[in-house]
């Protein structure tokens, strides 16, 4: 098993990583609401410092169980967790009235970064109802105070410039703590994209947000000092290249500062002697990245012709640096498919895509990335054709490898076609190839809410209402709260028809 989150590639893959990757995924809304500029409309109130009341029982917990959806991973799971659980007690008297919840957050949300909640079971959610929970009880912790922060930021910005101080106050009270060092990134993370989201909102502030934008150089500055503390611990692999493509990520709509990151990240990196295939990934990805940045979101006949130029020789730049490090590190799987990606750009063909595939799946079968990256390819917007990607559909689902979710990579490919042709929804042939495999996945992980949030929204579409009414049901009152306010959730129900 491979506990890497998943890619993180150019802006047009992230589209599909919304689609497929069944961790914060809302399907086709999710995707819509990012497309149109709003994924991060909703004004948000002060976190924290006026958390809402609790409007359902406090979730049930199996500790237990989730350890067992993280098998690989439970060394640094236990790492993070003590450490977390170290730092809390050291806060907080066990006698406290808030010391119980306040504790299973904590708990849940190292569990959460140290294993990103593969199999979309709530985890982070959950940590943030605790915290909630504990911050009404009288906590004022400073990691359940951010807990509550990143939940509400995830997909929300500040409005006021006093909502974003407060905001940036309760981070550095984090970062004076002795919490581990992948927390305080995460926390910081969520400051930066808040910050970045202001300095480029389409929606219409409460007043003029211009003395916080101000300090949006001087928040970029620190999420690279926190960056750099992670490497330093002994934070696996997979941690610091995810954390490098949080970083380039959240940079997208800002180019002034991705140069400047890409060459802090690999100076970091260098500096702490990280191995030299996780560097080259690093590099690969920032140039990856910096060559769709020159491209631009829209049509090819959109692009300028210095745009073109630009995307050219940024991608033979990441090409130059992965073919390197492929053959100095010949059994590294994900620098092959880092070229899937370049491939994409470049344009040279599907024997080209499929020779980097190939090569990837040879070294690890299990590797999700990889079957993501190569259905995105065959997106008819790209380089293949429905046939293609219904094909290629089934082949992941005779994979049989449901533990590492590649049969679900058939949900996410046919999704973006749907997206693009939406009588997809109703082609019976498809509905019935997509529930079969979402009944599979959820007898499985029968706790997915993420999955089953995104199988009632699917059977919506596509007018199965007997499905629709069982997995809301099945949800008893709870959803994907990532991906659905609770406005948005209550829309989706409202679309169900009565009964007779």
């Amino acid at each position: 098993m491979n506990s890497e989150p998943a890619a993180r590639p150019p802006r047009f893959l992230k589209i599909f990583l919304v689609l497929v990757l069944l961790v914060a995924s809302g399907g086709v809304l999710a995707y819509s609401l990012w497309q149109n500029g709003l994924l991060f409309a909703p004004e948000l109130p002060t976190p924290s410092a006026s958390v809402p009341a609790a409007k359902a029982p406090l979730p049930s917990i199996d500790f237990d169980k989730l350890y067992s959806y993280c098998q690989e991973d439970l060394p640094y799971v236990n790492q993070i967790e003590a450490e977390t659980v170290s730092a809390y007690n050291a806060k907080n008297s066990d006698s406290a009235p808030w010391y119980e919840n306040g504790l299973k957050a904590v708990r849940l949300y190292a569990i959460y970064l140290a294993s990103r909640d593969r199999y979309g079971i709530g985890i982070f959610q959950n940590a943030d109802a605790f915290s909630q929970a504990a911050y009404q009880a009288g906590c004022r912790d400073p990691l359940v105070n951010s807990i509550c922060d990143n939940f509400n930021y995830r997909n929300r910005h500040s409005i006021r410039n006093s909502d974003a101080r407060s905001h940036r106050d309760r981070i550095a009270a984090l970062q004076a703590s002795n919490y581990p060092a992948v927390a305080k990134f995460d926390t910081g993370m969520i400051g930066l994209r808040n910050y970045l989201t202001i300095a480029s909102t389409r929606t219409k502030p409460k007043e003029d947000m211009s003395p916080e934008i101000a300090k949006l150089p001087e928040v970029f500055a620190e999420v690279m000092a926190q960056y750099e503390a992670l490497v330093q611990t002994a934070a696996p692999d997979w941690v610091l290249y995810a954390g490098s493509e949080a970083i380039l990520g959240t940079l997208d709509h800002h180019p002034e500062f991705t140069p400047l990151a890409g060459n802090q990240i690999k100076e970091i990196l260098e500096k702490h002697q990280a191995p030299g295939s996780l560097v080259a990934r690093c590099q690969g990805d920032f140039w990856i990245t910096w060559a769709w940045a020159a491209r631009g979101t829209g049509w090819a006949n959109t692009v300028t012709p210095e745009g073109w130029r630009l995307m050219r020789e940024r991608l033979q730049k990441a090409q130059d640096i992965l073919e390197a490090a492929t053959a100095k590190y010949p059994d590294n799987y994900q620098i092959p498919t880092l070229m899937i990606s370049v491939e994409l750009g470049q344009g040279q063909g599907t024997a080209r895509m499929e020779e980097w595939f190939k090569k990837a799946i040879t070294l690890n079968p299990d590797y999700y990335r990889a079957y993501q990256q190569k259905m995105y390819y065959l997106q008819p917007r790209w380089y293949g054709t429905p046939q293609e990607v219904l094909n290629f559909g089934i082949e992941c689902l005779q994979t049989d490898r449901w533990s590492e979710q590649i049969p679900m990579v058939f949900i996410g490919g046919v999704g973006l076609m749907a997206d693009q042709n939406p009588s997809l929804y109703t082609n019976e042939k498809i509905w019935k190839a997509i529930s079969e495999t979402y009944s599979e996945f959820l007898k499985r992980y029968p706790e997915s809410l993420v999955n089953r949030t995104a199988y009632l929204q699917w059977a919506i579409r596509a007018k199965q209402w007997e499905t629709a009414r069982e997995q809301l049901s099945l949800l008893n009152g709870d959803w994907d709260k990532l991906s659905y306010s609770e406005s948005q959730f209550n829309a989706l129900k409202a679309e169900i028809p009565p009964t007779t």
